[in-house]
């Protein structure tokens, strides 16, 4: 024991023993200033070494268990739960802590004693909450992040692998080609600074595939004379943290020529350098609206935008790989998703063999 191994609290007025655990630090309390004034110089070295002594026997204790068990899950997902708020939005993050504090419910407490045989108690114990096989999936996923991240800092002791329930995948629903012009009639002929930024959406999203929190966070000074770049902020990271950038159609472009921009820092602009909406689920509010009143509903109602190019372009014949590219999915099967074989065209294919 040196001197270092004991260290004073000035805030509480103890004393405790000084440990590393992992990197972290373990201050277990020893005694405080008042019992320590009391005793003599003799007595504080021996009644403060035993106490230390025994701290160091429970602390041993701890780190054996830890190497034999692992870590305890609860605090894990905490500082996990918080790298994700570090680039994601509020909403996303509550998302994940839900369906990870569902988990734990069924799941060990510690990283050494979790593996892939949780699955069957999760899956029963989410199926007693009422939801539905999509939603399950939802959840794994949610897990499977989760466990990646575990699993990289190497604190599992057994690879574990969970499999999403086998489902009928459907197909995204789209805003069809008159729905949309619905939708920017209402939003031209409907007076007010909000309808005109919605008008601005509806138009954006529709001939760019580009996600909404990549318009609500898109300044003009990002908007090129050929393409949009999307950039991340101090406050908003791009999916996957890539900068990209998408093309501009001509359509698009003429309509950009029409907007006036004076005075206008964000695409959607209050008029006075701020954004009009602050966060995602307000513009996704205002666009229900809008597509409630347009008895539009069905669409997710920004992601429906999305889906509708995704849709309309397989439809078309274009290269699934150029979809891809254009909607920036990480994994080519996300944008077959969206295709519909019965809307396949083969008649013509039987003329090349």
């Amino acid at each position: 024991m040196t001197r270092k191994d004991i260290v004073y609290d000035r805030t509480n007025r103890v004393f405790t023993a000084n440990f590393r655990l992992d990197g972290k630090r373990h201050r277990p309390t020893l005694i405080s200033k008042e019992d320590y004034d009391r005793l003599t110089e003799e007595e504080r070295e021996q009644v403060v070494g035993t106490l230390w002594r025994k701290a160091k026997d429970r602390f041993d204790r701890l780190v054996e268990e830890q190497e034999r068990h692992g870590q305890f899950l609860e605090p894990l997902l905490e500082e996990w739960l918080s790298s994700v708020a570090s680039a994601r939005d509020s909403k996303t993050v509550d998302h994940y802590r839900l369906d990870l504090q569902r988990f734990l419910h069924v799941a060990p407490p510690r990283t050494g004693q979790l593996s892939s045989r949780v699955q069957e108690s999760f899956f029963d114990h989410l199926r007693s909450l009422g939801l539905s096989d999509p939603s399950i999936n939802s959840a794994v996923r949610s897990v499977r992040v989760f466990v990646k991240w575990l699993a990289e800092r190497e604190l599992l002791k057994h690879p574990v692998t969970l499999k999403a329930l086998r489902t009928v995948k459907k197909r995204p629903q789209f805003y069809s080609a008159e729905q949309i012009k619905q939708m920017l009639e209402y939003c031209r002929e409907t007076p007010g600074r909000r309808y005109t930024l919605l008008y601005r959406c509806i138009w954006i999203l529709s001939q760019t595939g580009m996600r909404g929190g990549e318009l609500l966070n898109l300044k003009w000074s990002e908007v090129e004379e050929r393409r949009i770049k999307i950039v991340s902020t101090d406050t908003w990271q791009v999916k996957s943290r890539r900068d990209a950038w998408v093309p501009i159609s001509p359509k698009l472009r003429e309509e950009f020529d029409q907007w006036d921009r004076q005075g206008e820092v964000w695409v959607l602009d209050k008029k006075d350098g701020k954004r009009y909406w602050a966060h995602l689920n307000e513009l996704t509010a205002s666009m229900r609206f809008v597509q409630t009143k347009c008895d539009c509903r069905g669409p997710k109602p920004l992601h429906g935008f999305r889906a509708g190019v995704a849709t309309e372009l397989l439809r078309q014949g274009a290269s699934p790989v150029h979809v891809q590219r254009l909607l920036r999915h990480e994994d080519l099967s996300t944008t077959m998703g969206y295709l519909d074989p019965d809307a396949l065209e083969i008649q013509e294919l039987v003329s090349k063999l």
